[in-house]
C-alpha cells in the first residue's frame, strides 16, 4: 500500500514539473484524460449483403500535446451493435489504438481534426451462434472543444469511420460523439 501511495506522489510530481511551463490548454507538454460516448447508423456488409445498425460506443482516452495545438495518444474502445435486419445480432467490439488531434485554432471555442486507428477483436452472436474475429478500424473527423471551466471541455463530434474484421465483416458510416476532457497544466 506505502509502494502505492509513493508511485502515485511521483507521478503527480513528475506530471506537476512537466506541465509547468503550460499557459493554455493546449500548450505543449499539457495532458489530457476524456473521453465520449458516440451512437451511430450505418450499415454492415457481409459478402454481399447490407444491413443497417445503429451502434454504441464508449471511448476513453488519455493523450499528451507534443506540439502546441497537437496531441497524441491512445483510446480504448467498446462498441455495442445491434443490426435490424436480424433482430437475433449483437455484435461487441473491444480495441485499442492511437489518437492524433490538431486543435486549428486556439479561440474561445477550439475546433480540432482527427484520426484514430483501432485494432481489436470483434465477438458476434446470432442466436446459439458465436464468433469472434480480429478487427480493426480507421476513423477520422473534426470536432470543437467547448471549455465549460479553464480545464473542462464538453466536446462534440462528427466522424467517418471504416470497420474491417478478418471474417469478411465491413462497417462503414458517420458518427456523432459527444465527450468530456480535462486537460492536465
Amino acid at each position: 500500500m506505502r509502494k502505492c501511495f509513493v508511485l502515485l506522489v511521483v507521478f503527480g510530481i513528475v506530471i506537476q514539473v512537466h506541465c509547468i511551463s503550460a499557459e493554455s490548454p493546449l500548450d505543449k507538454g499539457v495532458y489530457g484524460i476524456g473521453g465520449n460516448v458516440a451512437m451511430d447508423a450505418g450499415y454492415i456488409n457481409i459478402g454481399d449483403e447490407n444491413y443497417n445498425i445503429t451502434a454504441v460506443t464508449f471511448r476513453p482516452d488519455f493523450f499528451y500535446f507534443i506540439l502546441p495545438r497537437f496531441a497524441v495518444g491512445s483510446t480504448i474502445v467498446y462498441d455495442w451493435t445491434k443490426m435490424y435486419d436480424q433482430p437475433e445480432y449483437v455484435g461487441k467490439y473491444w480495441g485499442l489504438g492511437p489518437h492524433i488531434r490538431y486543435y486549428y485554432l486556439n479561440k474561445a471555442f477550439k475546433p480540432y481534426v482527427f484520426i484514430d486507428y483501432w485494432y481489436g477483436y470483434h465477438k458476434d452472436r446470432t442466436g446459439s451462434n458465436e464468433s469472434t474475429s480480429r478487427s480493426n478500424s480507421l476513423n477520422f473527423g473534426t470536432g470543437i472543444d467547448f471549455f465549460l471551466v479553464k480545464n473542462v471541455a464538453l466536446e462534440p463530434s462528427l466522424a467517418y469511420y471504416s470497420y474491417h474484421s478478418d471474417d469478411n465483416f465491413r462497417s462503414r458510416g458517420l458518427e456523432f460523439s459527444i465527450g468530456v476532457n480535462v486537460f492536465i497544466y
